[in-house]
C-alpha cells in the first residue's frame, strides 16, 4: 500500500469537504508568518525566521491539501498527501516534501535550544515563499495574490551577523536563569 494510501486507512488523513474558508484561514495565516520570518530575517533573527518560515511552509501545504478534500493529522499524513496529490501530479515542485521535513527538523532544533544559522534560515524563507506563491497561484482564492508574494530575500542589515542572539534558557531546562545585574 502507497503511503497515502496507509495514512487514509491509518486515519492519519481524514476526507472532507473541501472548504474555501479553512483553506482561506491557512493562506491569511502562512501569510502573516511569511511576513514575520522575512523581518525576522532582515533583522538577523535567524532562529525566528527559519521557526515561521518553516510554519508557513507547512500552513501552505496544509491549504492545499485541505482543498482537496482532506485534513492531515500529522507531519507524516501531510507529506504524504502533499506527494500523491501535488508533487506527483507536478503540481509542487519534487522537492516539497524534503523541504517541509528538513524545515521541521531545523525548527525541532531550535526549539531544543539549538541556534540556527543565516544559511537554514535562508534556505528555508526561500523555500516557504516559493511554496507559498506556487500555492497561492495553484489555489487561487480571492484575496490571496500569488503576485504578493516576492521570492527574493533582501540580505539582512548587518550580513556578517552569524548567529541569532541567544536567549536565556527557560527555567527549569538546563538550569536556573536570573536577569543579569545591573
Amino acid at each position: 500500500m502507497d503511503p497515502f494510501d496507509d495514512c487514509v486507512a491509518k486515519g492519519r488523513l481524514k476526507k472532507i469537504e473541501p472548504d474555501a474558508e479553512r483553506v482561506a484561514k491557512e493562506l491569511d495565516t502562512a501569510r502573516e508568518e511569511l511576513e514575520r520570518a522575512r523581518s525576522c530575517y532582515l533583522g538577523g533573527n535567524w532562529d525566528e525566521a527559519a521557526t515561521q518560515a518553516y510554519f508557513a511552509l507547512y500552513r501552505c501545504a496544509r491549504a492545499a491539501v485541505n482543498s482537496k478534500g482532506y485534513r492531515d493529522t500529522n507531519l507524516f499524513g501531510l507529506c504524504a498527501a502533499v506527494q500523491k496529490l501535488f508533487v506527483d501530479a507536478d503540481e509542487l515542485p519534487r522537492d516539497t516534501v524534503r523541504q517541509i521535513r528538513d524545515g521541521k527538523d531545523v525548527k525541532d532544533a531550535v526549539y531544543d535550544g539549538h541556534r540556527a544559522n543565516r544559511g537554514q534560515a535562508r534556505t528555508l524563507l526561500q523555500d516557504a515563499l516559493v511554496i507559498g506563491k506556487t500555492v497561492f497561484t495553484r489555489l487561487a482564492l480571492p484575496g490571496f495574490d500569488a503576485g504578493e508574494i516576492e521570492t527574493t530575500i533582501p540580505e539582512p542589515a548587518d550580513p556578517t551577523r552569524e548567529r541569532s542572539p541567544r536567549r536565556p534558557p527557560r527555567p527549569g531546562r538546563g538550569g536556573d536563569w536570573s536577569p543579569p545585574r545591573r
